[in-house]
This record gives C-alpha cells, sequence and structure tokens, in this order.
C-alpha cells in the first residue's frame, strides 16, 4: 500500500493552470511496468484511452509537447520524489473555496 500512496502522492501538485497539476515521472521499467505505466500521469489525463503499454511511445513522440504542459513538473523516477520530500512536504494546499473566516467562525 505504501508504493501505492508514494505513486499517488508525487503524481498531483496544486497549480492555478490545470496542465501544471499532473506530472511526469520518468520512473525506471520494473516501477513504471508496476504501475502500468501510470507514471507518465500527464499523457494518461491528456490520452485516457490509449493502451497502458502504448504510453512510453506516445510520451516519447511528444516528449517537449508534454514537458511544455506540465510545466516542467517532472520526476526522475520515485527515489526523486522520496529524495526531496521523505521529510518534508511537497505542498501545502488550500481548496480554492474555502473559507478562513467561516471556518474559524464555525470552530468557535
Amino acid at each position: 500500500i505504501s508504493l501505492i500512496m508514494m505513486r499517488s502522492y508525487g503524481e498531483h501538485r496544486p497549480a492555478e493552470e490545470v496542465g501544471h497539476r499532473i506530472c511526469i515521472n520518468l520512473a525506471e521499467p520494473p516501477i513504471a511496468l508496476l504501475f502500468l505505466n501510470n507514471s507518465l500521469h500527464a499523457v494518461h489525463h491528456s490520452a485516457p484511452g490509449v493502451a497502458w503499454y502504448e504510453l512510453p511511445r506516445l510520451f516519447r513522440e511528444n516528449r517537449e509537447t508534454f514537458l511544455e504542459r506540465t510545466g516542467g513538473f517532472v520526476w526522475h523516477g520515485y527515489r526523486d520524489v522520496l529524495r526531496h520530500h521523505f521529510l518534508t512536504p511537497k505542498d501545502e494546499p488550500v481548496h480554492p473555496y474555502f473559507d478562513e473566516v467561516l471556518y474559524r467562525d464555525s470552530r468557535a
């Protein structure tokens, strides 16, 4: 379960531009295979009907386009995610509709 959580943790981030919220993870082949190439998450989101085994080819053929769409949100494998965020938070997102005053008043 911890491997699945690490994958999920690394593939999204809060960002104003929708395409910048989803990553490309250049995962090592055994791990990429374990997750059926979902490490190429931005590729999967842009072409959800493409079979999992075609995602690497689609990424290779359109690499620069995908990297541009993600705003440079790229991990160089899951070790990269761990190296950067094992002990430090990746982000502290606040829901866009969160009303801090309303929340504080409701807790009083």
